[in-house]
This record gives C-alpha cells, sequence and structure tokens, in this order.
C-alpha cells in the first residue's frame, strides 16, 4: 500500500512539472509570436542597424526581427521600432538610437540613446548597448520605475542620472530619466585601471609610511634588498604587536579603498573582494616591505575592508537617490565612497560616456500604424 502511495506521489510530481514546463515554453512562444523588432536607418549613408550585430538578448527570446525599408512608417503598436540617426553636434559626430516600446502598463517608452561615434561604430559591441536593449524586453514583463531605479542602484556602469517629474490632478507622475551611462566592454572590466588605481593607493601609503619612519622602524627587521626579501618570504606570516589603531582603523580602511576601487571600476563583490586581498598583499610584501607579513592586517584589510566598504557605497548610493545634488550630500557621498565620485568624474570626460533618455509618452504622442507584411 505504502508502495502504491509512493508510485503516485512521483506520477503526480512528474506530471505537475511537464504541465509546468510546458506553460512555460507555450506561452514563451505565443509572446515571442506577437513581439517584433523593426530595425530603421534614417540615414542610408550610415547604416547604423544595418551593419549592428542584434544583441543576444533578442535572440535568446526568439523575437522576430526586421530590418525596414526606410520608407516604409506603419508599425504594429506592440512592435518594438529602432531608429538610427547621425549627427553632428558641437564638432562630435554622435549616433542616435530611438526606441518606442511598450511597457507591462501599455504605456508607450521612447528611449533616446546619444552615442559618441569615436571610432567606426565603436559603440556596436558595448555591453552597455546590450543592457539598454535588455531593459527594453523587461519593462514589457516589469515594471519600469522598479527596473530603472535597481539599475541606478545596482549598475556600475551609471555615472549620472536625473529625474523629471509632472503634475495632474491624479498626482505627482515620473516624466522622463535622464541617465549618463559608461560605454563598457562587453567582456571585461576595466583591469588597467583598477590595477593602476591600487598601486597610487599603496603609493600614498608608502608616502605616509616614510613620513612617520620613526613610529614603524621598531618593526624593521629585513634589509631592502635580494638577501632580505627572501628571508621575507621564507620567514612567512606572524601576528604583530601593532596599536589598535594602525591594525584596525588603518589597515580597514585601506582595506575599504581598495575594494570600492574595484567596485567602481566594473567588478561584483567576489572579484572586488580578490582586488582587496591583492592590494593588502602588495601592501604587505611592497609597502611594508622590511617588515614580517602581519596575518591580522591580512585580515582587517581584507575582511573589514569588503564589509566596511560595501556598506558604505550601498550608503552613498542611497544618499545621492535621496538627497539630490546638494553640496553637503556631494561632500558626505564623497568621503565614504571617494573612489567612485573619482572615477566617475573622469568617466563623464571620456567620450566613450553616452547618454540615455526614457520617457513616458503621452498617448497623443505617439501613432503606430500598422506595418505591412
Amino acid at each position: 500500500m505504502k508502495m502504491r502511495n509512493r508510485k503516485n506521489i512521483i506520477i503526480l510530481t512528474l506530471l505537475t512539472f511537464i504541465l509546468i514546463i510546458s506553460n512555460r515554453i507555450f506561452s514563451q512562444e505565443n509572446y515571442n509570436q506577437n513581439l517584433s523588432v523593426n530595425l530603421i536607418d534614417k540615414d542610408l549613408n550610415f547604416p547604423i542597424l544595418k551593419i549592428l550585430k542584434i544583441p543576444e538578448i533578442f535572440l535568446k527570446n526568439s523575437i522576430n526581427v526586421y530590418y525596414v525599408n526606410n520608407d516604409i512608417s506603419y508599425f504594429r503598436d506592440e512592435d518594438i521600432n529602432i531608429y538610427s540617426n547621425l549627427t553632428n553636434k558641437n564638432g562630435l559626430d554622435y549616433a542616435f538610437l530611438t526606441i518606442y516600446s511598450k511597457n507591462n502598463e501599455n504605456q508607450d517608452l521612447k528611449i533616446t540613446c546619444q552615442i559618441p561615434k569615436v571610432n567606426e561604430f565603436r559603440f556596436v559591441n558595448s555591453k552597455s548597448m546590450k543592457d539598454v536593449f535588455d531593459f527594453v524586453i523587461q519593462t514589457r514583463e516589469n515594471n519600469t520605475n522598479e527596473i530603472i531605479l535597481n539599475k541606478i542602484r545596482n549598475g556600475n556602469n551609471i555615472i549620472d542620472f536625473d529625474v523629471s517629474y509632472y503634475d495632474d490632478r491624479d498626482g505627482t507622475h515620473i516624466k522622463e530619466y535622464d541617465i549618463t551611462v559608461k560605454n563598457e566592454s562587453l567582456y571585461d572590466q576595466n583591469f588597467w585601471r583598477t590595477s593602476t588605481e591600487i598601486v597610487l593607493l599603496n603609493g600614498i601609503g608608502m608616502a605616509n609610511y616614510w613620513m612617520t619612519k620613526e613610529e614603524n622602524i621598531e618593526d624593521w627587521e629585513y634589509q631592502p634588498n635580494k638577501s632580505g626579501f627572501k628571508k621575507k618570504i621564507t620567514d612567512g606570516w606572524s601576528f604583530d604587536t601593532n596599536s589598535f589603531r594602525t591594525n584596525t582603523v588603518g589597515h580597514t580602511y585601506a582595506g575599504m579603498m581598495y575594494y570600492q576601487t574595484a567596485r567602481s571600476n566594473g567588478y561584483g563583490y567576489l572579484f572586488s573582494t580578490l582586488w582587496t586581498f591583492a592590494g593588502s598583499l602588495l601592501w604587505e610584501y611592497a609597502g611594508e616591505f622590511r617588515e614580517q607579513v602581519s596575518i591580522n592586517d591580512m585580515i582587517f584589510t581584507t575582511t573589514g575592508g569588503v564589509l566596511i566598504g560595501e556598506a558604505f557605497r550601498q550608503c552613498s548610493i542611497y544618499l545621492e537617490n535621496r538627497i539630490g545634488k546638494s553640496i553637503l550630500g556631494g561632500i558626505l557621498v564623497f568621503v565614504i565612497d571617494p573612489m567612485r565620485i573619482i572615477n566617475r568624474k573622469i568617466d563623464q570626460y571620456l567620450v566613450s560616456n553616452f547618454k540615455v533618455n526614457i520617457q513616458f509618452l503621452h498617448p497623443t504622442h505617439i501613432a503606430f500604424k500598422k506595418i505591412p507584411r
């Protein structure tokens, strides 16, 4: 009797699983069959979309993609329609991509990407462009404002943003977002800038170390030569007896700077932790080359730096969202997350950055007609 019940439970479980999977497959197919992406190059001498490799997000969702002749201007309401045009602004060539789509609340969205044309179609393979198209697909099934706020809060490639509102008798509504995006590589983070900045941070630490060498000289055990460094490696690691302030506050702050440097250059939690560990190793073997490697320094720099660094990073993003662009808020954000602000300012002067404008259109502002097939 027990064996029969077990068989029945297994059969019912398998049938339920098959029904769930089948439902997901058929609903996905139905969704894809009702959605098309139309690509329209307004400037046929610069056919951006014709040579643009459609991001993987479209292929993964099996969405129909059409390259439409420039003369055709009739579109279905449910389509995603992407226009391209080349414009010269202040002496620079910009590729403008304008995307019309609908979100999950059937609102019309207009998304404009202003991309500097540094080299021929340099932007084509960027991770940021893939993120834009990914965002368009996500808004079909999820709340648009929540998606945007999550990207602003967690996105490493968001340099700056602004929000505009309008009022009517139903209250205050979001009209549009203006976002400045770092044009990231599709495959790698900013390795060279991260490593350079961590070396510079160690250089600043070394300058302070030698300015206060009278306090540090008592820990010196090795000569600054090849044999001294070989002995340092042979001796291995040990616990030191430095002051609480040095071992905890000082090394934790250094670790925080290493961690936030990696995070501000596009790395996630895990790899930023590895960068923090690498920065600590560099300091122990190069910055304090005459001292034995300290186990407690490595622990506080890496573990404390990661915990404090991520907490302060999230606080700084929250404060920016709540306080806005006030002087006091800017100072406070810089104090708790300086590397993110420094790298953002650097990125603002790089022509590879591009701007994204997201508008919620009123029904009278857009009128799609049916596209002939």
